[in-house]
C-alpha cells in the first residue's frame, strides 16, 4: 500500500538506520572481545538481534538496551528499538534521548529531535506515528500524576517539569497552534473561584444600566472566507516522488475545503476597542479573539435585556390599571347619565313642571341650564342637594315655546332634554 509519509523523512530515517547499523557493527566488533570477560553484556543472536545489558534470549526487538523487547500479548509483534531503564538514583531519568544541534550556517535544513512514521494498514485504524502511555495503579493516584506525552516550549520546564496532578494523554504547557480542523467532545476552561482574584461583577463595575448590551450592539457580525496566510514550501514537481506528491495533493485538498467554507465572526480590531482583553496578538503578528469569554458577556446582556423588559412590563401594567380605573369611572359617569335627570312632568306644561334629579355624593358642583331654541341661556339653577331631589320650574317668567335644559356636573354635561311651555 502506498504511504503519504513524506519521502525525505523516510530517506533520512533509512540513512540514519544504515549509520546506526554501521556503528552497531563496529560496536559489536569492539565489544566482542570485551564480552568474553564481562559476563557477555552485549549479545547478538543468530538472526541479528542485538542486546545490551540484558541476559534474556527472548528478543522481540532489533536492538534492546537493558530490556528484552517484551510486548504485551495484545500487541504481540516486533519492535525496532526497545529500552527499559531501571532507575538508578533520585534524578532525571530518560529511557531514550535524542538531540539535534542545529547549525546556524544552513538555511534550508530540517531539524527533528524525534520522528515517527507508520505505513498505514488500510484494514484498520490502529496506526500511530508516535504513541505515549502511562502505567499506574488506579487505587494509588492521590498525589500522583503524569502524561502520556508532555510538551512545552519552555526549556526550563524540560529541566524542571510540571508536577502534574492527575493523568492525561497529552499535557501541553505553553502556546499551542492548531492548523486545520479540530474536534473535541467537551472543552472546559478554568473558572473555580479559588483560581480567581481581583473579582469584579460586570454590572457593578460598569455602573451604567445596559452597558454590556450596548457594547455588544456595537459589534458587527461578519460573514467571510479565510485567507491562507501561511506559506507552505512547494516542492519541485520533478524532485517529488509519487508518495510525496500524493501527500502534498492530499494536504492541498484539505486546505481548499477549509478555505472554501464561509465563516461567521467578529473583527478583532473592532473588538479590541471594546474589550481589549479578549483580543490576543499572536507570535505571527495576527490578532485572535477569545470567543469563549464572550459567552459570559452574552449572559450579562440577556440579564440586562430581561431587566429592561421587566421595567417595561411594570410600566405597562401600571398604565393598564390606570386605564382600567378611568374606564370604571367613565362607566360610573355613564350610569349617572341615565338616572341623574329625568324628563320634566308634565310636558307640555302651562304654569309649572317638575324635574327629578339624582346627584351622586361624589359630585362637587351641579347645575341645570335652560336654553331657548336659538341657544340663548334663559335661566340657571344651582343644585346643592345630593341624592334624589326635585327641581320645580315655573313658566311665569318664560314665554311660550320649546326649551332645552341640561344637567352639568363637575364641568361635564351629563344629560339634555326638551320641554314645551304652552299658554
Amino acid at each position: 500500500m502506498e504511504s503519504f509519509f513524506p519521502s525525505f523523512i523516510y530517506q533520512q530515517t533509512t540513512n540514519l538506520n544504515k549509520r546506526i547499523m554501521k556503528k552497531t557493527f563496529l560496536l559489536i566488533t569492539l565489544m566482542s572481545t570485551i564480552t568474553i570477560t564481562s559476563q557477555a553484556q552485549l549479545k547478538v543472536d543468530s538472526i541479528g538481534h542485538v542486546t545490551l545489558g540484558t541476559t534474556t534470549s527472548n528478543l522481540n526487538s532489533n536492538l534492546s538496551v537493558e530490556d528484552n523487547g517484551y510486548i504485551a500479548p495484545n500487541y504481540a509483534g516486533k519492535v525496532g528499538i526497545s529500552s527499559k531503564l531501571l532507575v538508578p538514583k533520585n534524578n532525571s531519568n530518560v529511557g531514550i534521548s535524542s538531540f539535534v544541534q542545529a547549525s546556524q550556517t544552513f538555511t534550508s535544513d530540517k531539524n527533528f529531535g524525534v520522528t515517527g512514521s507508520v505505513a498505514i494498514n488500510h484494514n484498520h485504524g490502529r496506526n500511530y506515528g508516535v504513541a505515549g502511555t502511562l502505567s499506574f495503579n488506579v487505587s494509588n493516584l492521590t498525589n500522583a500524576g503524569g502524561a502520556g506525552i508532555y510538551a512545552t516550549d519552555y526549556s526550563f520546564l524540560f529541566s524542571y517539569p510540571i508536577n502534574i496532578q492527575g493523568v492525561y494523554g497529552l499535557y501541553v504547557y505553553g502556546a499551542t497552534n492548531l492548523q486545520g480542523r479540530t474536534t473535541a467532545q467537551e472543552i472546559y476552561t478554568p473558572a473555580d473561584d479559588r483560581l480567581s482574584e481581583d473579582v469584579e461583577h460586570v454590572e457593578t463595575r460598569d455602573r451604567v444600566e445596559g452597558q454590556t448590551l450596548a457594547n455588544l450592539l456595537r459589534m458587527n457580525v461578519r460573514e467571510f472566507n479565510l485567507k491562507n496566510a501561511r506559506s507552505v514550501e512547494t516542492p519541485d514537481a520533478k524532485e517529488m516522488t509519487d508518495e510525496v506528491r500524493q501527500a502534498y495533493e492530499y494536504m492541498k485538498k484539505d486546505e481548499a475545503e477549509v478555505y472554501s467554507r464561509r465563516h461567521f465572526g467578529l473583527s478583532a480590531q473592532e473588538l479590541q476597542e471594546i474589550y481589549p482583553d479578549l483580543v490576543l496578538k499572536g507570535q505571527d503578528g495576527y490578532l485572535y479573539v477569545n470567543y469563549t469569554e464572550l459567552v459570559p458577556l452574552l449572559i450579562q446582556s440577556i440579564q440586562e435585556l430581561k431587566a429592561e423588559l421587566d421595567e417595561v412590563k411594570e410600566k405597562d401594567g401600571t398604565a393598564r390599571k390606570t386605564r382600567s380605573s378611568e374606564t370604571a369611572t367613565n362607566a360610573e359617569a355613564e350610569e349617572v347619565d341615565i338616572r341623574a335627570m329625568s324628563q320634566n312632568v308634565p310636558n307640555p306644561f302651562t304654569e309649572s313642571t317638575e324635574i327629578q334629579l339624582n346627584i351622586p355624593q361624589s359630585v362637587k358642583t351641579a347645575a341645570v341650564f335652560f336654553y331657548d331654541m336659538t341657544g340663548k341661556q334663559v335661566e340657571k339653577r344651582i343644585i346643592t342637594e345630593r341624592g334624589a331631589t326635585t327641581l320645580n320650574v315655573s313658566g311665569t317668567d318664560l314665554t311660550e315655546g320649546m326649551y332645552l335644559y341640561s344637567l352639568i356636573a363637575d364641568g361635564k354635561m351629563i344629560s339634555t332634554k326638551k320641554m314645551i311651555l304652552t299658554k
